[in-house]
């Protein structure tokens, strides 16, 4: 069976659309913070600025919005896996893939788990792909991406083709697809890029075009400079 890439950031993403999240606390405020770990953790500058050294990333969080902790969106990949079917072997490889994959941002309008509110987010995570060698572009990556959607309980409308995407000098692979989460109406755009042995994958959630305007507008102030 072909391996899950890009499972936790589905996971994540869908279930921060449900109303039985966890009680998330957000990322450190300083970039000083005594526990911060080297490169590989993205740390904030206390002015909804985000940054991962590792990936040369820097995003901006809106004003009001909630910032998950790392720990956090590890904790929620791991609750989604009763997405899947209850195959032994999916559940296998999906404990591999959350063991190779490292949290960079994760941005909510409000917290996962307001009850009664939709709740338009963008989350961002690093897959090691060192041991995928035939990765070599995003939307080779993204090919994955669509195998995985198959796996899920819910029934996905799934974009055919990959795009590309510039996003302030940075090109992109992407996707879209949308599906019925319980009587909602979910859609989501799913971005990728290899960078460093790592696929580098945002995806977007949200709901209809105003939804879709405030993650746009997150998306636009991400910047990842340096060489692939």
């Amino acid at each position: 069976m072909t391996r899950l890439l890009t499972v936790p950031a589905l996971l994540a993403a869908l279930l921060t659309l449900s109303a039985c999240g966890t009680e998330p606390e957000p990322m450190p405020v300083s970039e000083k913070n005594a526990d911060r770990a080297p490169e590989a953790l993205t740390y904030t500058t206390g002015d909804n600025v985000y940054i991962n050294d590792m990936f040369s990333l820097r995003i901006e969080k809106p004003e009001g919005w909630f910032a998950q902790s790392a720990e956090d969106m590890i904790l929620m990949q791991q609750q989604g896996s009763a997405l899947f079917s209850d195959d032994d072997n999916i559940r296998q490889i999906l404990k591999a893939s959350l063991e190779s994959t490292l949290p960079l941002f994760g941005f909510f309008e409000v917290p996962p788990g307001t009850p009664g509110r939709l709740n338009p987010n963008i989350l961002g995570t690093a897959e090691n792909i060192r041991l995928a060698p035939g990765i070599t572009s995003g939307c080779d990556y993204l090919a994955h991406a669509r195998q995985a959607l198959q796996q899920m309980q819910i029934r996905y409308e799934v974009d055919e083709q990959c795009g590309q995407r510039e996003i302030n000098g940075t090109d992109f692979g992407y996707f879209e697809a949308q599906a019925m989460f319980g009587s909602q109406l979910v859609r989501q755009r799913y971005l990728a890029l290899v960078r460093d042995k790592h696929a580098i994958v945002v995806v977007q959630s949200f709901f209809d075009e105003d939804s879709e305007a405030l993650v746009n507008a997150v998306l636009d102030t991400l910047t990842m400079q340096g060489s692939l």
